[in-house]
């Protein structure tokens, strides 16, 4: 019974993080130079839904290689680096 009740639990955890490791859109790698508004204009979208999709408190806190989720691409994916 106490197995069954931990490979229960650990089915639940293993759920939960799988989910978290999930996007949904595309992913834009950081450069060096880059910042939440230029990244926002190359997307069309704006710095606010950049750091909301991206749980950033800090809009100057980015840094290169970081991967950030482009909001309003949903349904598409990939990963996208500046030519």
């Amino acid at each position: 019974m106490r197995i069954s009740a931990f490979l229960i639990a650990l089915s639940l955890l293993a759920g939960s993080a799988m989910a978290a490791v999930q996007q949904d859109g595309p992913v834009y790698v950081v450069e060096s130079g880059d910042s939440l508004f230029s990244i926002a204009q190359i997307f069309g979208t704006t710095v606010g839904e950049l750091a909301e999709a991206n749980q950033i408190e800090d809009p100057s806190s980015i840094f290169p290689g970081q991967a950030l989720i482009i909001p309003g691409y949903e349904g598409l994916g990939g990963t996208r680096k500046r030519v």
